[in-house]
């Protein structure tokens, strides 16, 4: 996002980023009270404190800056408490409209949106949507031939059985399974041993 498009309150703040470091404050609008917020807290300790960077990040905000005298190390630490709770806050609230959110990752992108903005950003799926876990454990189980493959790259029927949303890969437990996890629901389903050979 250009600083020019930006509201006033926060092309304020992008006035402070320090020279050579870029003109722009990369955030969704959905986070900008939370910058407000930010940015007069940070006055308050610090009027004349300089801004490097303000991005989004791994589904959170990113605010680098420092205080005018970064010599007085007590108004450092308590600088950097303020930012790392403006960040923490930023993974509750939706980067697009500041309703409250979630982190979810499509395509390997992490962000935090609501419910509504999760749906509009959500692949297409050709997957059906099973109604109950009994369901989706023994119909919507995708075959080991793959013949058909979703929009996201995932194979058909990886959909959480509560809410329709596609199930995205986790990590690997120490039980050496796939983990299926819903944006919302948390983990949903595993595949034993996705490392073995198919025989």
């Amino acid at each position: 996002m250009v600083t020019d498009e930006l509201p006033p309150q926060i092309q304020a703040i992008a006035d402070r980023i320090a020279d050579g470091w870029g003109e722009t404050i990369e955030v969704g609008p959905g986070w900008f009270d939370l910058l407000a917020r930010l940015d007069a807290q940070l006055a308050r300790l610090s009027p004349g404190y300089v801004i490097e960077q303000c991005k989004a990040k791994y589904g959170g905000l990113r605010y680098y800056a420092r205080p005018e005298d970064p010599e007085d190390i007590d108004t450092q630490l308590t600088f950097n408490e303020i930012i790392w709770a403006a960040e923490g806050e930023s993974t509750h609230i939706c980067e697009e409209c500041g309703n409250p959110g979630h982190q979810v990752t499509f395509r390997g992108w992490i962000s935090t949106l609501c419910p509504e903005h999760t749906q509009l950003r959500r692949p297409a799926t050709t997957g059906t949507i099973a109604s109950t876990p009994t369901e989706f454990a023994t119909e919507s189980r995708p075959s080991d031939d793959f013949d058909e493959i979703r929009l996201d790259g995932l194979p058909p029927g990886r959909d959480c059985p509560s809410c329709g949303l596609a199930l995205e890969p986790g990590h690997i437990d120490s039980t050496i399974a796939l983990i299926w996890l819903c944006p919302t629901h948390g983990p949903i389903d595993h595949t034993a041993n996705p490392l073995s050979d198919p025989q």
